[in-house]
């Protein structure tokens, strides 16, 4: 008990010295937006007691930092209870990827929800696609209990591989298991790049030779025309997620074609959704990235079709 009242006051502390920093009490005073920039990165989620009290201080003082009285709070300090999101998007990912989940996290609108399922499919659990139709069976079925508007089949690669009829077998496959819609990324991507007005593309991904040339020939079949391609040749995902959006940019400015009307980069599993923006204002031309896509797809498919803002021309074109 001793130790328990210990603690609390040790955190009232800590709670009291940040809010002090935040307010500019202890310097300069700072505009809102560092003052919330700061209060985030400083005040761990455990401070934020369930029942919505800051270590003895109210939320609502907490709302005087943000500036945003009861509305809005960082993670980790929500109101509770939390509602179940609705409209919500399954996804099926490799079990390797770390980048999938927090970008579309982040990107998506404010209530819908995101699911997450995950298949052993590579590095040393690589499977050609038509094998892991089971697998893909199986997790589309435990995903549709959330009750997701849509199920994605998301490895850009993987739904690539064995063209336009392996992945009409993978929308049958995951619809029938689960009883809900499907899209897998191969037809984010193409419909991404139709609506961008993308015939001619400059294909740029982390993959092997044996890879890029997979999406190479779906591309092709799938109505498009690569003018120019190149993996980085790297060894799965701890390599891929390695490689920085300064880095990606660089490797598109070099490989830039004048001919392109555009831009894939492809990989489920990277940071190149970072680097949109930057490329499309110094490229003048679309870029289109596998998540970017993907969520743009999936959102226009349970009507939540909206601007958002970071993903480039993409987003600005709802319609």
């Amino acid at each position: 008990m001793k130790t328990a009242k210990v603690l609390a006051k040790f955190v009232s502390m800590l709670a009291l010295l940040v809010l002090c920093a935040v307010f500019g009490w202890a310097g300069e005073p700072q505009p809102k937006e560092e003052k919330l920039r700061v209060a985030t990165r400083l005040v761990p989620p455990f401070v934020f007691e369930e029942k919505g009290r800051l270590a003895g201080f109210s939320v609502d003082l907490w709302g005087r930092v943000t500036g945003n009285g009861r509305k809005r709070f960082p993670r980790g300090a929500q109101e509770v209870p939390i509602m179940s999101p609705d409209p919500r998007i399954g996804l099926i990912i490799p079990s390797s990827n770390r980048l999938t989940e927090p970008q579309f996290h982040r990107y998506a609108p404010p209530g819908v929800g995101v699911h997450v399922a995950r298949i052993r499919m590579t590095g040393q659990w690589h499977r050609p696609l038509r094998d892991l139709r089971q697998s893909i069976a199986e997790t589309a079925g435990a995903l549709s209990d959330t009750r997701p508007g849509l199920i994605v089949f998301h490895c850009t690669a993987s739904s690539m591989e064995e063209g336009l009829k392996g992945e009409s077998d993978v929308l049958e496959t995951i619809e029938k298991s689960s009883g809900c819609p499907a899209i897998t990324t191969a037809q984010a991507i193409a419909q991404a790049l139709s609506h961008a007005g993308v015939r001619k593309l400059v294909l740029i991904s982390p993959y092997i030779k044996e890879t890029n040339q997979h999406e190479v020939r779906y591309l092709r079949e799938a109505g498009f025309e690569v003018i120019h391609e190149l993996g980085l040749g790297l060894r799965g995902g701890d390599e891929y997620i390695t490689v920085t959006p300064e880095r990606w940019k660089e490797v598109v400015i070099k490989n830039a074609r004048d001919k392109a009307d555009g831009y894939l980069l492809s990989c489920t599993n990277t940071t190149m959704i970072e680097a949109i923006e930057d490329l499309e204002e110094r490229l003048g031309k679309p870029v289109i990235t596998s998540n970017q896509a993907t969520l743009w797809l999936s959102l226009h498919r349970i009507g939540r079709s909206q601007p958002i803002k970071g993903l480039g021309r993409l987003f600005q074109q709802t319609g």
